[in-house]
């Protein structure tokens, strides 16, 4: 978090949503829960759309309707805060969401730096190395350990929580150090003369090359894999390296294509010899294609599917089962019981058909987003556009097709699909000037413009508007606070809590920035971030009156 100013810990500005993506983009599988490689209708809903996902809000104006339910503004009174240190003077702090460690980079002597851990100070340095995108450190996903590297001299050392690994003459940039997903391995490579190791946890393992990309762990961190390659009369050949083990030699190995099932009992990845891809899954090749896209595992790791391509068209592939042939075919999306199965076939420009349990549904001039699943398998939605009457009299409108059937029309739509887990559909859709958020399909109030849904565990709905030039979280109909920023929490703009009864962001009002609980504002801080909650409460590591403090709020 930064000390100067109360903007995004994370140092992302406003995602730039590309007008120019290909129709494919339309349908691509959304990978990042609400973070969606989509194309955005226009340039006002857009930036709405990209900023309820995880980004900066400054500096767009839209007016409101006003017709959704606002809320007095209240303030939170009961609230705590425990001062941990003394703030660092200058430069930027952060912590481990889990509130293990608070850490920054403080000047030393002659123009050197020490890393502050605690309250304990390492051995100075000369220089930090930053990580992709100017990071000066790294949190694990899991958000119990960080690292950074710096380098003293010609040397590089790998700083991970409260100790250091090295010297070592050089880092590959190829693999940037990264944490396995239960938090327990630090992975970095380095340079060795002319190769490339890789260093897990402080032991180095020979045989990675430098563009073989990022080696990956299950998910529960106790398995791993990695590219392995070496050089014969001038021709390079490949292998994948599993759990230690040296698989099959082959003539390259697909990028991406690397994958373990949700429990890590399963792995597949894809290879090449000579024109030939396979699919290697369990240690059975699947049929050759000449070409095919990453596959995924379903969510019990039953089923394993994927594009390919035979040489003449695009098929999905289902285990030893093959669906119909598309000029394309999207990426596979399961449901969440395994049982179902979904994709978007191309059958030619502006004919594009959802695939559902092997069933082709309709030609649709356009898709928006990918097929959706409800929670528990039984319902499917996806948004169509259809295009009606002549040259002259052309009309474009837009349907959520729910369980097969078409809705109610629409002009435009910006968000996929989303599912409540009780299994109502939201999505957000603009008729005429107003955009609205469409819960099954019942559109809401109207706005200017309307983020896209967020649904917590327990089934309630929060989503972002403009209200007359600023922000404001609309949470079950109800708007909130109005606001003049929005900054995110662990790089969210909206989070609820783990039993999703609550909702919380962080905004600037009037100036200032307050942490909001259920749409009540919390005293003003200089920064915040890491939300933990617990029972009754939910406290942030932040920055208040020249202290690095503990701030707790009451739930209810």
């Amino acid at each position: 978090m930064r000390v100067a100013s109360p903007r995004d810990s994370t140092g992302r500005g406003l995602r730039a949503v590309s007008s120019q993506a290909t129709d494919w983009r339309r349908f691509a599988a959304c990978r990042q829960g609400l973070q969606c490689d989509g194309v955005a209708p226009n340039h006002h809903q857009r930036d709405l759309w990209a900023i309820s996902t995880e980004c900066d809000t400054s500096g767009i104006v839209f007016p409101i309707d006003g017709s959704t339910r606002a809320m007095t503004e209240t303030e939170i009174t009961d609230f705590s805060i425990d001062i941990l240190y003394d703030a660092p003077k200058a430069g930027s702090m952060d912590g481990t969401p889990d509130g293990r460690y608070v850490f920054w980079f403080e000047p030393s002597s002659n123009g050197r730096q020490r890393a502050w851990i605690n309250g304990s100070l390492g051995e100075p340095f000369d220089e930090v190395v930053s990580f992709a995108g100017g990071r000066p450190w790294l949190i694990s996903d899991r958000g119990g350990r960080f690292a950074y590297v710096v380098r003293r001299g010609s040397q590089a050392f790998v700083g991970a929580d409260d100790r250091e690994y090295g010297p070592y003459a050089n880092l590959s940039r190829q693999i940037e150090p990264f944490f396995s997903p239960d938090d327990r391995h630090l992975v970095f490579a380095v340079l060795v003369g002319d190769d490339v190791r890789l260093v897990v946890d402080g032991t180095e393992l020979p045989g990675v090359r430098p563009a073989a990309g990022r080696p990956l762990f299950s998910p529960d961190g106790s398995r791993l894999a990695y590219v392995a390659a070496r050089k014969d009369a001038g021709v390079i050949r490949e292998w994948v390296v599993l759990d230690g083990q040296a698989q099959t030699e082959c003539d390259g190995i697909g990028e991406g294509t690397m994958v373990f099932s949700s429990d890590g009992r399963r792995f597949a990845y894809g290879r090449r010899n000579g024109s030939v891809w396979e699919y290697v899954l369990d240690d059975q090749a699947s049929p050759p294609f000449k070409q095919f896209e990453p596959g995924v595992f379903s969510a019990n790791g039953s089923r394993f599917a994927y594009p390919a391509f035979d040489g003449r068209m695009w098929l999905a592939v289902d285990s030893d089962r093959t669906g119909p042939p598309f000029e394309r075919v999207s990426p596979i999306v399961f449901s969440g019981d395994s049982s179902r199965m979904a994709y978007v076939g191309v059958e030619a420009k502006s004919k594009l058909h959802v695939v559902i349990d092997g069933t082709v549904g309709p030609a649709w001039h356009e898709l928006w987003g990918s097929p959706a699943f409800s929670a528990d398998g039984r319902r499917t939605a996806y948004l169509a556009q259809e295009v009606t009457g002549g040259l002259l009299g052309r009309r474009q409108t837009w349907r959520a097709v729910i369980d097969g059937t078409p809705g109610r029309s629409f002009d435009e739509v910006a968000s996929e699909p989303h599912f409540s887990p009780d299994g109502r559909l939201a999505f957000s859709a603009r008729s005429g000037r107003s955009w609205s958020m469409v819960v099954d399909d019942v559109p809401g109030s109207p706005f200017d413009t309307v983020g896209p849904p967020i649904w917590s565990t327990s089934g309630r709905l929060a989503h972002l508007v403009k209200t007359g030039g600023e922000l404001a979280v609309v949470l079950d109909g109800t708007m909130g606070p109005q606001l003049t920023d929005l900054s995110a929490l662990d790089g969210k703009m909206i989070m609820f809590s783990p039993d999703g009864r609550h909702v919380l962001y962080l905004g600037t009002i009037r100036g200032a920035l307050h942490p909001v609980v259920d749409h009540r504002l919390g005293p003003a801080v200089s920064g915040l971030d890491h939300p933990r909650f617990d029972a009754n409460s939910v406290s942030f590591l932040g920055l208040h009156d020249d202290n690095v403090v503990r701030l707790r709020l009451p739930l209810d």
